[in-house]
C-alpha cells in the first residue's frame, strides 16, 4: 500500500483521518495536497509535468466519482491477514501521514512499513527510484523466502 488512505471504516480511525484535513482541504490544489513541499520547490519541471497530467486527466478539475466499496475494511480483518505487505508513505504526505499509515502496519503480522523523508502523497512521481527499487527490494526478499 503506498500513499493512500487505506479504506479502514474503524470510527475510531475515520475520526483521526478526518480531522487531520479541515473541511477547506478539498478546496486547495491539487498540486499542495499531493505533493511535498520540498518537490514543489526543488523540481519545477516535474512539478509542471504533474500538473499537466492533473489538467488532461481531469479537464476543468472534475474528478471521476469514487467507487462504492464492496467489502468494509476495518482493523480486526486486517489482523487475520497472511500475506506479505509493504507499506510506503511520504512523512510530508498530507493525507495519509506516517503515523497513520503505521495504524495499518501495525495489524498485519510482519508488515514493513518505510516513510520516506520530504515526500508527500506521491512516492511514485516525487521519488520513483526509491519507490521503485524499495517495491522491487520488498519482493526480492519474499521470494528469497520462497
Amino acid at each position: 500500500m503506498a500513499n493512500s488512505l487505506g479504506g479502514a471504516q474503524d470510527p475510531d480511525y475515520l475520526a483521526l483521518s478526518n480531522s487531520l484535513r479541515p473541511p477547506a482541504f478539498k478546496h486547495l490544489p491539487d498540486d499542495f495536497k499531493e505533493l511535498g513541499p520540498e518537490f514543489r520547490a526543488a523540481q519545477p519541471a516535474s512539478l509542471q509535468q504533474w500538473r499537466e497530467l492533473a489538467r488532461t486527466t481531469f479537464p476543468g478539475g472534475k474528478r471521476a466519482p469514487s467507487q462504492a466499496m464492496k467489502n468494509t475494511i476495518s482493523f480486526t480483518a486486517l489482523e487475520g491477514l497472511n500475506v506479505p505487505t509493504l507499506f510506503l508513505t511520504g512523512d510530508a504526505d498530507l493525507y495519509s501521514p506516517p503515523a497513520t499509515v503505521k495504524l495499518y502496519a501495525d495489524r498485519i503480522p510482519g508488515a514493513a512499513f518505510i516513510s520516506v523523508p520530504a515526500v508527500g502523497h506521491s512516492l511514485y512521481w516525487e521519488q520513483p527510484e526509491t519507490f521503485n527499487r524499495t517495491v522491487l527490494n520488498f519482493i526480492a526478499n519474499r521470494n528469497n523466502g520462497i
